[in-house]
């Protein structure tokens, strides 16, 4: 992690400083978060949490508000989406604009515009930030900026896709929690999110600065270059040793490392992909195959039921994992927090 060697940030390309109305906003002392990179947000998960966190706040007499920095491009969407007339207004901004008017808030109330920000002013939100919105649609391949807020102190809170639910041990300060109903479009599924957020933020911070410290005390222990050394090394030397070989009818099936959530009652997966309905036929052939070799599958199933099966691979739902793992699933970097 490049912060660890330079505590300002390695990269300093974009805007030095916060804008007047970030550094306001810091001031201020309202409840603030962040979620800055436009291109990887699902908004409305975004919106439904920041507006569960609102309702919340309003109920219990809190007197501030929750606030989120965003990207200035997402920023001009929302405005530009929620200032069109009726008959051409988007129908998934009809939820965010509703619950706005039903708790007397405006979009500006809630999201604080930032342009792209050198590391340095983007430390400067996180050490300000209580915390981080990562319910993403993009499959995060590694995760600098969710690593970069728990090491300045601010806790991340994730559906976990791609590597994000793989970035530290449980307890750490990365706090992933999906279900199906939120990954299928339910605003409300969303409220265990907000709570937690509250809690930690608001009734139990001193346990939220605990887990955080925990975390960066294991980012200083194994994202450091001597670390990435030793790792680049290891790999190198396994790749001169002789492979061990299986018989491809011995291989076994299981679901595919890239689905989070799977419930064969109502045949839906979420996946690093995308959320996904399977049919009837491809729901029974999935359970009839998990856990079950190549081979027996492929003396016991049809053709139509194998090319079905190979869809299935090929869009992520199921992999095939060797007889004898030496790795445990999911080891890498940790588990869910």
């Amino acid at each position: 992690l490049p912060c660890l060697e330079e505590p300002d940030g390695a990269l300093q390309e974009g805007n030095p400083e916060l804008p007047w109305h970030a550094r306001e906003a810091i001031d201020r002392g309202d409840i603030l978060g962040h979620a800055v990179v436009a291109d990887k947000v699902d908004e409305p998960a975004l919106y439904s949490i920041l507006l569960l966190l609102s309702r919340l706040a309003q109920e219990r007499g809190l007197g501030r508000r929750f606030r989120v920095f965003i990207a200035e491009e997402m920023f001009r969407r929302v405005q530009t989406a929620l200032e069109l007339p009726a008959d051409r207004f988007p129908e998934e901004m009809v939820s965010f604009r509703d619950s706005l008017r039903a708790l007397g808030l405006t979009a500006a109330d809630l999201l604080i515009p930032v342009p792209h920000l050198g590391q340095s002013a983007l430390f400067e939100i996180l050490r300000a930030c209580r915390f981080g919105l990562f319910y993403n649609t993009f499959a995060e391949p590694f995760g600098f900026y969710p690593l970069e807020s728990v090491f300045h102190g601010c806790p991340i809170y994730t559906n976990g896709i791609g590597n994000l639910r793989y970035l530290l041990p449980e307890g750490c300060g990365i706090h992933v929690h999906e279900t199906e109903a939120m990954g299928f479009g339910d605003p409300m599924a969303y409220l265990p999110v907000a709570e937690v957020i509250y809690r930690d933020a608001v009734t139990d911070p001193a346990s939220a600065e605990e887990r955080c410290r925990r975390g960066a005390e294991f980012i200083l222990r194994s994202y450091n270059r001597e670390s990435f050394r030793r790792d680049v090394a290891a790999e190198l030397d396994r790749l001169d040793a002789k492979p061990e070989t299986f018989d491809f009818d011995s291989l076994i099936v299981r679901l595919s490392p890239l689905v989070r959530l799977w419930s064969p009652a109502t045949r839906r997966a979420l996946t690093d992909h995308s959320p996904r309905m399977l049919s009837e036929n491809e729901r029974d052939l999935t359970e009839a195959a998990l856990g079950r070799t190549c081979g027996e599958i492929r003396r016991s199933t049809g053709e139509r039921e194998i090319e079905i099966l190979q869809n299935l691979f090929q869009t992520g739902i199921l992999a095939l994992t060797h007889p004898r793992p030496s790795t445990p699933e999911g080891a890498f970097r940790g588990a869910r927090a």
